[in-house]
């Protein structure tokens, strides 16, 4: 449903939040605006999940997903380090 594509969203302002901004600031403070992005997405996350959906059986489309072909883990993740931008792997490796 709806709340499939959302997780996407959460995911990546979470990642936006962990991966762009530092854990501790000049002098060893704990950089507590990182905490509260952080926090402000997994409280509106958990917020949405919450929230009880009412969704409508649609048969032709169920039918359609069940009769393809599901994609190994393995084949995603390979696919997913080829289109990942180049800069990006440098930093991982």
């Amino acid at each position: 449903g709806f709340s499939v594509f959302v997780l996407g969203l959460f995911l990546k302002d979470l990642t936006f939040a962990a991966d762009g901004n530092p854990d501790y600031l000049k002098g060893g403070l704990i950089n507590l605006n990182k905490r509260r992005q952080m926090y402000s997405t997994l409280k509106e996350l958990r917020r949405f999940q919450s929230t009880t959906y009412a969704y409508l059986s649609v048969p032709s489309v169920q039918e359609y997903l069940l009769s393809r072909c599901l994609v190994a883990d393995e084949d995603l993740h390979k696919t997913s380090r080829q289109l990942e931008a180049p800069s990006r792997r440098k930093k991982t490796r």
